[in-house]
């Protein structure tokens, strides 16, 4: 569960494959919470997805070579 992000992101996750997103508005956790508990198997299928997502794009050295990509293109 994480709320949705109001800065941009490197490499963020995407809603409903990695995590679940919820809103501010009123009762917008409760209502994530409820959608997400329905289905266990999508829960082991989504900690998996996110387990790899991490792995692939945020590692130490992944972030690293994105900072040096970034820092040569100026």
């Amino acid at each position: 569960m994480i709320n949705y992000p109001w800065i941009e992101q490197y490499s963020a996750f995407i809603d409903r494959e990695h995590c679940f997103y919820y809103g501010v508005e009123p009762y917008g956790l409760f209502k994530t919470v409820k959608e997400a508990s329905k289905d266990k198997e999508r829960l082991k299928k989504m900690n998996a997805n996110g387990r790899e997502w991490i792995m692939k794009n945020l590692t130490f050295n992944r972030i690293l070579e994105y900072v040096i990509k970034e820092m040569m293109s100026d």
